[in-house]
Protein backbone atom coordinates (compact mmCIF):
# COMPACT_ATOMS: atom_id res chain seq x y z
CA UNK A 1 0.00 0.00 0.00
CA UNK A 2 0.90 3.20 -0.69
CA UNK A 3 0.93 5.69 2.29
CA UNK A 4 0.78 9.39 0.48
CA UNK A 5 1.17 12.58 2.34
CA UNK A 6 -1.66 14.98 3.35
CA UNK A 7 -1.26 16.82 0.54
CA UNK A 8 -2.16 13.76 -2.10
CA UNK A 9 -5.55 13.01 0.14
CA UNK A 10 -7.92 16.15 -0.46
CA UNK A 11 -11.20 16.23 1.30
CA UNK A 12 -13.30 17.21 -1.17
CA UNK A 13 -15.07 20.61 -1.02
CA UNK A 14 -18.54 19.20 -2.19
CA UNK A 15 -19.27 17.24 1.01
CA UNK A 16 -22.50 18.04 2.81
CA UNK A 17 -23.53 19.44 6.05
CA UNK A 18 -20.89 18.69 8.13
CA UNK A 19 -23.07 18.29 10.93
CA UNK A 20 -24.20 15.07 8.92
CA UNK A 21 -20.61 13.55 9.29
CA UNK A 22 -19.38 10.48 11.26
CA UNK A 23 -16.24 10.93 13.11
CA UNK A 24 -14.10 9.45 10.36
CA UNK A 25 -14.89 12.05 7.74
CA UNK A 26 -12.89 14.69 10.48
CA UNK A 27 -10.18 12.42 10.77
CA UNK A 28 -9.75 10.71 7.72
CA UNK A 29 -9.59 12.03 3.95
CA UNK A 30 -11.21 10.28 1.50
CA UNK A 31 -7.61 8.62 -0.50
CA UNK A 32 -6.65 7.96 3.34
CA UNK A 33 -9.21 6.03 4.28
CA UNK A 34 -8.97 3.59 0.75
CA UNK A 35 -5.60 2.86 1.62
CA UNK A 36 -6.60 1.82 5.33
CA UNK A 37 -9.67 -0.41 3.80
CA UNK A 38 -7.06 -1.86 1.38
CA UNK A 39 -4.22 -2.51 3.66
CA UNK A 40 -6.77 -4.38 5.80
CA UNK A 41 -8.86 -6.21 2.95
CA UNK A 42 -4.86 -7.46 2.09
CA UNK A 43 -3.83 -8.75 5.46
CA UNK A 44 -7.28 -11.08 5.48
CA UNK A 45 -6.26 -12.35 1.86
CA UNK A 46 -2.77 -12.88 3.08
CA UNK A 47 -3.92 -14.60 6.27
CA UNK A 48 -6.54 -17.21 4.73
CA UNK A 49 -3.56 -18.68 2.52
CA UNK A 50 -1.08 -21.10 3.27
CA UNK A 51 1.37 -19.61 6.15
CA UNK A 52 4.83 -20.24 4.75
CA UNK A 53 8.04 -18.01 5.90
CA UNK A 54 7.35 -15.82 3.62
CA UNK A 55 3.66 -15.54 4.30
CA UNK A 56 3.81 -15.20 7.78
CA UNK A 57 6.82 -12.31 7.68
CA UNK A 58 3.95 -10.45 5.15
CA UNK A 59 1.26 -10.33 7.58
CA UNK A 60 3.53 -9.54 10.37
CA UNK A 61 4.84 -6.16 8.53
CA UNK A 62 0.74 -5.92 7.91
CA UNK A 63 -0.66 -6.18 11.05
CA UNK A 64 2.23 -3.49 11.88
CA UNK A 65 1.15 -1.03 9.25
CA UNK A 66 -2.40 -1.58 10.35
CA UNK A 67 -1.58 -1.32 14.38
CA UNK A 68 -0.12 2.37 13.27
CA UNK A 69 -3.89 3.16 12.88
CA UNK A 70 -4.81 2.28 15.31
CA UNK A 71 -5.69 6.19 16.77
CA UNK A 72 -7.79 6.29 13.52
CA UNK A 73 -9.83 3.26 13.78
CA UNK A 74 -10.08 3.45 17.32
CA UNK A 75 -13.49 4.87 16.63
CA UNK A 76 -14.86 2.36 14.17
CA UNK A 77 -17.39 0.10 15.49
CA UNK A 78 -15.26 -2.98 14.81
CA UNK A 79 -12.10 -1.90 16.25
CA UNK A 80 -12.57 -4.57 19.04
CA UNK A 81 -12.60 -7.06 17.27
CA UNK A 82 -9.93 -5.79 14.82
CA UNK A 83 -7.95 -5.28 17.70
CA UNK A 84 -7.93 -9.46 18.51
CA UNK A 85 -7.33 -10.18 15.15
CA UNK A 86 -4.17 -7.84 14.76
CA UNK A 87 -2.65 -9.62 18.02
CA UNK A 88 -3.39 -12.85 16.75
CA UNK A 89 -1.47 -12.57 13.57
CA UNK A 90 1.17 -10.91 15.42
CA UNK A 91 0.85 -13.94 17.48
CA UNK A 92 2.29 -16.44 15.03
CA UNK A 93 5.34 -15.53 14.94
CA UNK A 94 5.96 -16.72 18.36
CA UNK A 95 4.02 -20.23 17.67
CA UNK A 96 5.60 -23.28 15.58
CA UNK A 97 5.78 -23.09 12.29
CA UNK A 98 4.95 -26.52 11.86
CA UNK A 99 1.91 -26.50 14.82
CA UNK A 100 0.47 -22.92 12.47
CA UNK A 101 1.05 -24.88 9.15
CA UNK A 102 -0.91 -28.28 10.69
CA UNK A 103 -3.66 -25.80 12.20
CA UNK A 104 -4.30 -24.23 8.66
CA UNK A 105 -4.14 -27.78 6.89
CA UNK A 106 -7.02 -28.91 8.93
CA UNK A 107 -9.07 -26.37 9.22
CA UNK A 108 -8.71 -24.97 5.42
CA UNK A 109 -7.66 -28.13 3.07
CA UNK A 110 -7.90 -31.26 4.66
CA UNK A 111 -8.19 -34.22 2.40
CA UNK A 112 -11.48 -33.55 -0.01
CA UNK A 113 -15.12 -33.72 1.48
CA UNK A 114 -13.68 -33.51 4.60
CA UNK A 115 -13.06 -30.20 5.28
CA UNK A 116 -14.07 -27.70 8.55
CA UNK A 117 -14.07 -24.60 6.76
CA UNK A 118 -14.01 -24.56 3.19
CA UNK A 119 -12.83 -21.22 1.97
CA UNK A 120 -15.10 -21.13 -1.16
CA UNK A 121 -18.15 -19.04 -1.59
CA UNK A 122 -19.83 -21.86 -3.87
CA UNK A 123 -19.77 -24.23 -1.02
CA UNK A 124 -22.31 -21.98 1.11
CA UNK A 125 -24.68 -20.70 -1.47
CA UNK A 126 -25.04 -24.18 -2.97
CA UNK A 127 -26.32 -27.11 -1.05
CA UNK A 128 -24.41 -29.84 -2.96
CA UNK A 129 -20.67 -28.10 -1.78
CA UNK A 130 -19.69 -28.21 -5.24
CA UNK A 131 -18.46 -25.24 -7.26
CA UNK A 132 -20.88 -24.28 -9.41
CA UNK A 133 -20.49 -22.57 -13.01
CA UNK A 134 -22.56 -19.71 -12.16
CA UNK A 135 -21.04 -18.48 -9.68
CA UNK A 136 -17.41 -18.96 -10.89
CA UNK A 137 -18.06 -17.11 -14.12
CA UNK A 138 -19.76 -14.49 -12.38
CA UNK A 139 -16.82 -13.69 -9.91
CA UNK A 140 -14.51 -14.19 -13.01
CA UNK A 141 -16.22 -11.95 -14.88
CA UNK A 142 -16.24 -9.48 -12.13
CA UNK A 143 -12.42 -9.63 -11.82
CA UNK A 144 -12.03 -8.91 -15.48
CA UNK A 145 -14.21 -5.77 -15.63
CA UNK A 146 -11.29 -4.30 -14.62
CA UNK A 147 -8.71 -6.29 -16.29
CA UNK A 148 -7.94 -8.74 -13.59
CA UNK A 149 -7.51 -12.79 -14.61
CA UNK A 150 -6.74 -15.44 -12.52
CA UNK A 151 -2.87 -16.36 -11.95
CA UNK A 152 -1.96 -19.48 -13.73
CA UNK A 153 0.43 -19.84 -10.59
CA UNK A 154 -2.19 -19.80 -8.62
CA UNK A 155 -4.01 -23.19 -7.83
CA UNK A 156 -7.40 -22.12 -6.53
CA UNK A 157 -10.99 -21.78 -7.63
CA UNK A 158 -11.98 -18.04 -8.03
CA UNK A 159 -14.27 -17.98 -5.41
CA UNK A 160 -12.08 -18.71 -2.85
CA UNK A 161 -12.02 -15.92 0.23
CA UNK A 162 -8.76 -14.46 -0.70
CA UNK A 163 -9.01 -14.10 -4.20
CA UNK A 164 -12.11 -11.74 -3.50
CA UNK A 165 -10.36 -9.84 -0.06
CA UNK A 166 -7.44 -9.56 -2.86
CA UNK A 167 -9.77 -8.14 -5.14
CA UNK A 168 -11.05 -5.60 -2.66
CA UNK A 169 -8.30 -4.60 -2.25
CA UNK A 170 -7.20 -3.79 -5.82
CA UNK A 171 -10.42 -1.79 -5.76
CA UNK A 172 -9.47 0.22 -2.91
CA UNK A 173 -6.05 0.54 -4.71
CA UNK A 174 -7.69 2.19 -7.87
CA UNK A 175 -10.44 4.37 -5.96
CA UNK A 176 -7.36 5.99 -3.60
CA UNK A 177 -5.73 6.49 -6.89
CA UNK A 178 -9.01 8.37 -7.75
CA UNK A 179 -9.61 10.46 -4.78
CA UNK A 180 -5.81 11.41 -5.31
CA UNK A 181 -6.99 12.99 -9.02
CA UNK A 182 -9.96 14.48 -7.38
CA UNK A 183 -12.14 12.67 -9.86
CA UNK A 184 -15.43 12.22 -8.45
CA UNK A 185 -16.70 10.38 -10.87
CA UNK A 186 -14.09 7.11 -11.17
CA UNK A 187 -14.11 7.45 -7.10
CA UNK A 188 -17.87 6.96 -6.85
CA UNK A 189 -17.86 4.23 -10.12
CA UNK A 190 -15.70 2.31 -8.01
CA UNK A 191 -16.87 2.75 -4.56
CA UNK A 192 -20.42 1.20 -6.22
CA UNK A 193 -18.05 -1.94 -7.94
CA UNK A 194 -16.95 -2.59 -3.87
CA UNK A 195 -20.31 -2.26 -2.50
CA UNK A 196 -22.13 -4.69 -4.96
CA UNK A 197 -19.12 -7.03 -4.92
CA UNK A 198 -19.74 -7.11 -1.35
CA UNK A 199 -23.40 -7.32 -1.09
CA UNK A 200 -23.50 -10.30 -4.54
CA UNK A 201 -20.72 -12.22 -2.51
CA UNK A 202 -18.49 -11.84 0.04
CA UNK A 203 -20.73 -10.78 2.79
CA UNK A 204 -23.54 -13.19 1.66
CA UNK A 205 -21.14 -16.19 2.84
CA UNK A 206 -18.45 -14.98 4.99
CA UNK A 207 -20.55 -15.13 8.23
CA UNK A 208 -21.07 -18.50 7.77
CA UNK A 209 -17.63 -19.23 6.54
CA UNK A 210 -16.43 -16.98 10.05
CA UNK A 211 -19.39 -19.08 11.89
CA UNK A 212 -17.55 -22.68 11.01
CA UNK A 213 -13.92 -20.91 12.12
CA UNK A 214 -15.25 -19.96 15.73
CA UNK A 215 -16.69 -23.88 16.36
CA UNK A 216 -13.25 -25.55 14.29
CA UNK A 217 -10.31 -23.82 15.40
CA UNK A 218 -8.43 -25.82 18.78
CA UNK A 219 -6.19 -22.30 18.79
CA UNK A 220 -8.01 -19.58 18.91
CA UNK A 221 -5.87 -18.17 16.28
CA UNK A 222 -7.87 -18.49 12.78
CA UNK A 223 -11.26 -17.80 14.72
CA UNK A 224 -10.03 -14.33 15.73
CA UNK A 225 -8.84 -14.11 12.32
CA UNK A 226 -12.90 -14.80 10.91
CA UNK A 227 -14.43 -12.57 13.71
CA UNK A 228 -12.47 -9.10 12.77
CA UNK A 229 -12.45 -9.52 9.51
CA UNK A 230 -16.01 -10.73 9.53
CA UNK A 231 -17.00 -7.46 11.35
CA UNK A 232 -14.58 -5.82 9.53
CA UNK A 233 -16.86 -6.63 6.14
CA UNK A 234 -20.05 -5.93 7.62
CA UNK A 235 -18.85 -2.61 8.75
CA UNK A 236 -17.40 -2.10 5.18
CA UNK A 237 -20.60 -2.84 3.51
CA UNK A 238 -22.17 0.10 5.46
CA UNK A 239 -19.57 2.32 5.40
CA UNK A 240 -19.85 2.05 1.57
CA UNK A 241 -23.59 2.68 1.50
CA UNK A 242 -22.92 5.87 3.41
CA UNK A 243 -19.83 7.02 1.37
CA UNK A 244 -21.97 6.53 -2.06
CA UNK A 245 -25.09 8.64 -0.62
CA UNK A 246 -22.94 11.49 0.52
CA UNK A 247 -20.89 11.61 -2.41
CA UNK A 248 -23.37 11.59 -4.62
CA UNK A 249 -25.49 13.82 -2.75
CA UNK A 250 -22.47 16.35 -2.18
CA UNK A 251 -21.89 16.44 -5.92
CA UNK A 252 -24.78 16.96 -7.39
CA UNK A 253 -25.12 19.86 -5.11
CA UNK A 254 -22.29 21.48 -6.38
CA UNK A 255 -22.51 21.14 -10.41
Amino acid sequence: MRMAGPAANPIFDFAPDPTRWHPWQRRMPLARLAQVRETSYRLVSQAFLYPDDSRLQGLDLLADEMGREETSLARFSFFGEWIRLLRSIKSLASKERQAIQNEFVSLFSASAGDVPCPPYESVYREPDGRPTGWILAEIEGDYATVGLALSPSFKEFPDHVSLQTEFLALLCERESQAWGDQDLKRGIRILRKEKTFLERHLALWFPQFARRIRIADRSGVYAAIGAGAERFISHDKDLLAELITMLSEGGAASS
